[in-house]
């Protein structure tokens, strides 16, 4: 009997990506340095420098886990990267698993590897990367028929709570979605749907915290709606491209995200083509695997009716791009349970291994780059002195990667730095010290390629670019003209 190489060829790619992972020095997601930082200032609170800016609120408190995670290890920067080794090496193996469930082609599951670096993942938002294998564990758990099942589904609820709230959100409505069509009356839905309230009932304790007197979110969804929503929804479309089109700037990245896109999406097209896109057919198909077809429509709400933010929380439509497309995944795999063409098969395989390849390119271009951003730029900086950040040149390969960098004084040198951390309104750190001795932090004062007013009572600067305001009695302390430590006189 001959054996296929293809769960082998997997094994060697599931390695692969982890390694790639492993191996970065500096990675290049945005929100990620801001992460790690709370990470360090959780873990060291009460040290006598940090106690006199930061402190760390009390309560019980969501979108945790990854901070207190880092914080375990003695450098965060390692629980860190074993954090993302781990999710790297989950999602396709909970998506290999999720097919096998719904008896669809477990081939399928390659294509998992080109969202490994999605959206949530180049943009930093740690905690909702780790929170989508959480999220298709969820879906796994619904469907199964095993004892243990439901009370596994608790545990699994309570853990999105602290990885990430708004994957608890989208994970609820898919509870009670999947639950609505398996119930054959309304009796046996409030049967099944009892796993929801001991989460509900943590969400709803933190929620009586107060979070200061940001706009009321429904007076935000009800003028959204009436006034930005129609006008705003072309831009939807780009959920297509959203998780791979930083591999390079421009038309380049958009035309290779466009490739995935169509890997996707063109087997199911030529699927239905077959029939003429036949209404009875799609319909039986629903009908017949109607709990991944919930899946592909919540995923599909989610994407085109969510607003782009709500008060003190931005970027929430475009996060949920890499369900949809871990959802059509699932629905291909089992429009082709039997079968699909080797010749779709190997092309499939290429583009995952063009994938691999440019994702490698990029992530060694940016440890080049940066070669000399280390400890070593911040060591003139003395104990307990503020440090600002002006990052003038914050992009690369045309997104805003470096705007938080400020943070790793923090992480590196358990520092001083201006940070989003203390200011931000869902966040576990808050600022101890006034904004005269620690400003907020001007994060996109890039923009407009000044030194901000706001950093007057500064000493030190982090700089890269050259600021138009840049003061002639100025001293560069360290670094060199990508990087520098300046300090005002």
């Amino acid at each position: 009997m001959k054996t296929s190489p293809a769960p082998y060829v997997f094994g060697v790619l599931l390695v692969a990506y982890v390694l790639l992972v492993a191996g970065q020095r500096l990675y290049p997601f945005v929100d990620l340095p801001f992460h790690l930082a709370e990470a360090v200032i959780f873990k060291l609170s009460e040290t006598p420098v940090f106690s006199k800016f930061y402190a760390v609120r009390e309560g019980i408190d969501p979108n945790s886990f990854h901070y207190l995670f880092c914080s375990l290890f003695e450098n965060v920067e390692t629980g860190n990267r074993y954090y993302y080794m781990v999710y790297a090496a989950v999602l396709p193996l909970v998506t290999c698993l999720v097919i096998f469930q719904q008896g669809g082609n477990w081939k399928f599951s390659f294509l998992s590897f080109l969202f490994i670096f999605n959206y949530n993942v180049t943009f930093g938002f740690a905690g909702f990367t780790l929170a989508i294998p959480f999220v298709l564990l969820t879906f796994y758990l619904l469907c199964s028929k095993r004892n243990w099942a439901e009370i596994a589904l608790v545990l699994v609820l309570i853990a999105l709570f602290y990885i990430h709230v708004l994957a608890l959100l989208f994970s609820l409505f898919l509870t009670v979605a999947i639950r609505i069509v398996q119930a054959e009356n309304i009796s046996g839905f409030f049967k099944r749907i009892w796993v929801v309230i001991p989460v509900l009932i943590l969400f709803f304790i933190w929620q009586t915290h107060a979070f200061g007197n940001e706009e009321s979110t429904l007076a935000f969804l009800m003028d959204y709606y009436l006034n930005s929503y129609w006008q705003e929804f072309y831009l939807r479309s780009k959920i297509f491209i959203y998780d791979n089109f930083v591999l390079a700037e421009g038309l380049p990245g958009i035309l290779f995200a466009l490739l995935v896109c169509f890997t996707v999406f063109l087997p199911i097209a030529i699927n239905f083509s077959k029939y003429r896109f036949s209404i009875s057919r799609i319909f039986a198909f629903a009908k017949q695997h109607k709990e991944s077809m919930v899946f592909v429509g919540v995923c599909v709400i989610c994407c085109f009716f969510l607003p782009n933010e709500l008060p003190g929380q931005g970027i929430l439509y475009q996060r949920f791009s890499v369900l949809l497309f871990l959802s059509i995944i699932i629905a291909g795999s089992l429009l082709y349970k039997d079968s699909i063409a080797k010749f779709w098969q190997v092309g499939a395989l290429l583009v995952v291994l063009m994938h691999g390849a440019l994702w490698y390119n990029y992530l060694s271009a940016f440890n080049r780059e940066n070669e000399s951003f280390n400890p070593s730029l911040f060591k003139k900086i003395p104990e307990g002195a503020p440090m600002g950040s002006v990052i003038i040149d914050y992009k690369y390969n045309g997104r805003p990667v470096y705007i938080h960098f400020s943070n790793y004084h923090i992480v590196w040198s358990q520092g001083i730095a201006t940070t989003k951390v203390i200011d931000y309104r869902f966040g576990s750190i808050k600022r101890i010290a006034s904004k005269e001795t620690l400003p907020e932090y001007q994060e996109w004062s890039g923009t407009a390629g000044l030194i901000p007013e706001e950093y007057k009572n500064l000493k030190y600067l982090l700089i890269k670019g050259n600021p138009a305001n840049f003061p002639e009695e100025a001293v560069q302390l360290a670094g060199d003209r990508n990087w520098k430590i300046v300090k005002m006189n």
